[in-house]
Order: structure tokens, then sequence, then C-alpha cells
């Protein structure tokens, strides 16, 4: 049983079932969310549940995503302030059950936490990897890819240096770095 605060928090996604796009979950800064679905015929929409995506008190998810091929939800959420400017967030991974219905909350996997201790991050699907990009405070910018496949951190290091990219860019040419055309000898 978990306790829903009744103060709004901001939304911080909203994300679409890979398969059945009138199933929907809001996930909100506390990180309470909730399952809404939408009913054609009668041209609205209904609260299914409500669940908490973290089992960190007082913890504020920054940024989310769903991996559609692993129905795993990943986010990154700031525990606590170590200092003026500084964070401590975590990124963590919950799986899913692949059907969204009034019954996702008992169907919930276990919290894991993958990348503890680290900088607010913003997360992208790339293929079946989960790209991790940390908010640095200096001119390099660095990218990890960790695959939620094989459930291990693969780390890839990318330094670039930020002028006036913006991490989109920053990204599109990592990519095509990674995956662009193949080579021949």
């Amino acid at each position: 049983m978990y306790y829903f605060a009744e103060s709004a928090s901001s939304v911080v996604n909203v994300l679409v079932h890979p398969s059945a796009p009138h199933c929907v979950l809001v996930v909100h800064m506390n990180s309470i969310t909730a399952l809404w679905e939408y009913f054609h015929l009668q041209r609205r929409w209904v609260e299914q549940c409500k669940f908490q995506l973290s089992n960190a008190k007082g913890s504020q998810v920054m940024s989310v995503l769903l991996q559609g091929r692993s129905f795993s939800l990943f986010w990154c959420e700031n525990r606590s302030t170590s200092g003026p400017g500084l964070s401590s967030c975590c990124v963590c991974r919950r799986q899913l059950a692949s059907t969204w219905d009034g019954s996702v909350a008992e169907q919930l996997g276990q919290v894991d936490a993958i990348l503890h201790s680290c900088p607010v991050v913003s997360l992208y699907n790339i293929e079946q990897e989960l790209c991790i990009i940390p908010s640095l405070p200096h001119k390099e910018q660095l990218i990890l890819f960790w695959s939620p496949m094989r459930r291990n951190f693969k780390v890839r290091l990318h330094i670039l240096y930020v002028n006036r990219f913006s991490k989109i860019s920053i990204l599109a040419q990592t990519i095509y770095l990674i995956y662009g055309p193949k080579r021949n000898g």
C-alpha cells in the first residue's frame, strides 16, 4: 500500500504503450505514476490505477522513459543534494507486464538501481540500448550506453567538446559514429 500525497506534482513524461496506444502512463516528479486508458465509445480517459515508481522516500523523478522491447521503465531520480548545485542521483529500472490494465501495479518488478551517485542524467532509447547523458558542469560531454536485454553495463565512453551544439545534435553525431554505415576493410 502506497501513500499518495494530495499536492500536485509536475508531470515528467507521458509514456505510451508500444502496441496499445489507448493506454498511457503519466509519471509525476514525486514518482506517482498513473495508468490511464482511453475508451473510444465514451470518448474519455479513465484512470485505472496509481503506483509509486520509486521506492526511495522523498526522491524526485528527473527523467523517465519506457524501453518498449523489454517493457522496462528507466528513470533518473534525485535522492539528495550533496552541496550547492550538486545532486546525488540514481538511474533505476523497473519491469512492467506487457499488458497494461488495472492490475499493472501488482505486476511491477522490483526496483533495480543500475547507476548510483551520478549527476542528473537525460535518458534516450537507441535501438536496444539505453543512452545515458549526464549533465556535467564542464565542456566535455560523457555518453554512456547500457544494454537492458543483456542486463549488464557495457559502457562506451565518448568525450565530446560542446560549443554551440545541443545535446540532441551531439547524440545524433554519436549514433552515426556507432551505428552509421559499415566500412569494408
